[in-house]
């Protein structure tokens, strides 16, 4: 498909989410905006993970993601840590490099304790503007269960 003018190539990272999802292990996401003219993909998306105290923990990949203009999508890392992963606030520092550019992510995110029941939002309910809704059919077959 060919564009009108010059293609504008521009990924912006606007959003930065983690979960846990084990004791050792949790989910790092950051939601990516094409703001160009043009379909662009990234070429995988490196960054670090940073404590309180802006002591580098570890450093994560997340794979390539193509992306139409305006459209927007998640990239996940999944970080695996020998030992347990703490609660806390954490920083995040990467790059997402495309055809023409790279886009600089900065954010941060909270992990709570492995006690506690965390639930990932589902992308179509943001998607769609929702705040959520519905009944987990694991819930409902514990209660007809009982």
């Amino acid at each position: 498909m060919r564009v009108e003018g010059n293609a504008n190539r521009q990924v912006s990272v606007i959003n930065v989410r983690g979960f846990r999802l084990d004791e050792d292990q949790a989910a790092v996401e950051m939601l990516l905006r094409n703001e160009g003219s043009v379909t662009t993909t990234t070429r995988g998306f490196s960054f670090d993970i940073y404590d309180q105290r802006r002591n580098e923990i570890t450093s994560l990949y997340a794979n390539s993601r193509k992306l139409d203009p305006r459209e927007e999508a998640w990239v996940e890392a999944t970080w695996n840590s020998e030992d347990e992963i703490d609660e806390g606030t954490y920083q995040v520092d990467g790059q997402a490099n495309y055809v023409t550019g790279s886009a600089t992510a900065s954010g941060s995110f909270s992990l709570p304790g492995i006690e506690r029941v965390q639930v990932r939002p589902s992308n179509e309910d943001e998607e769609d503007g929702k705040t959520g809704g519905g009944v987990p059919v694991w819930f409902v077959v514990i209660v007809l269960s009982i």
